[in-house]
């Protein structure tokens, strides 16, 4: 099961301090290691949807989340929040 508690402490105050302080700044979550084996596309998915529910109403300028493979560079096509 996906869990959307992986942003830890750190990313929630990075949250907080951007919506403090640059209100209407659009904010793109990023995940990385997209090449790890275990994390399929559909757990990607599952996994941005859990980022949605659990902060799209606490933060509303949070657009999109990409997942970048560091192996190579690639970046997944935006899962739209």
């Amino acid at each position: 099961m996906a869990r959307a508690d992986f942003l830890g402490m750190d990313g929630v105050h990075r949250l907080y301090s951007i919506a403090i302080h640059s209100k209407k700044a659009p904010i793109i979550l990023v995940g990385t290691h997209k090449e790890d084996p275990r994390l399929s596309e559909d757990h990607l998915k599952k996994l941005s949807e859990g980022l949605k529910e659990k902060f799209s109403r606490a933060f509303r300028n949070i657009r999109a989340t990409v997942f970048v493979d560091t192996a190579s560079g690639h970046v997944s096509a935006p899962f739209k929040i």
